[in-house]
């Protein structure tokens, strides 16, 4: 049994595991709870990132020792409806502050629909941004969701898009009492950094 570990719930967790996680939840002190709504990507939890219903139970059988003072999502958000993604953020937020209180963060990293937008009004929308493991990343790859997943898979599709400014206001409006979103040039992607 894992005893006396802070927790960080990776929400919408896909297929990959601890490579992509911030290094703000790396260390011998974290252990990280994958999940996610498709059994296929094999979750430690299979249930909804917008309620998490079930978390609750799934921590006190398997971590009844260990507080969740964490929340991790990458490349997430952006599947949900707005009002979804809206609800998602203020029941995050309530999760934590019932498990850690104010001393829990949570961590997004999404893609930059700001600079997706400026490649394609400067006509680069089919110009390689970036190569990542599952291919060629273009700007509609990720104004829309990587062709080469919502062809397959139309739950991969993008349903919504974020500049800096706007996920900022999103979070705070949620009711996140304080947030830093920093943009990545390179990797075209926004990281925002909160607190409850």
């Amino acid at each position: 049994m894992v005893t006396n570990m802070k927790l960080y719930l990776n929400l919408g967790c896909g297929e990959s595991g601890d490579e992509i996680v911030h290094q703000l939840f790396k260390g011998p002190s974290w252990q990280g709870i994958r999940i996610d709504d498709d059994e296929e990507v094999k979750p430690d939890l299979k249930t909804s990132m917008v309620t998490l219903q079930g978390v609750d139970e799934f921590i006190s059988e398997t971590y009844p020792t260990c507080s969740v003072s964490g929340i991790f999502s990458s490349h997430a958000l952006e599947h949900l409806h707005p009002d979804d993604a809206f609800f998602a953020l203020c029941v995050w937020r309530e999760f934590l502050l019932t498990h850690s209180g104010t001393l829990s963060k949570l961590i997004l990293r999404l893609p930059d629909f700001g600079a997706a937008c400026e490649m394609v009004a400067s006509g680069k929308g089919h110009s390689t941004m970036y190569q990542s493991p599952a291919g060629r990343i273009t700007a509609l790859d990720i104004i829309f969701g990587y062709s080469g997943f919502t062809k397959a898979r139309p739950s991969m599709g993008h349903h919504w898009g974020y500049t800096r400014d706007h996920l900022e206001r999103v979070i705070l409006e949620a009711g996140w009492s304080s947030v830093n979103v920093v943009q990545d040039r390179t990797a075209f992607e926004l990281y925002a950094f909160a607190t409850p």
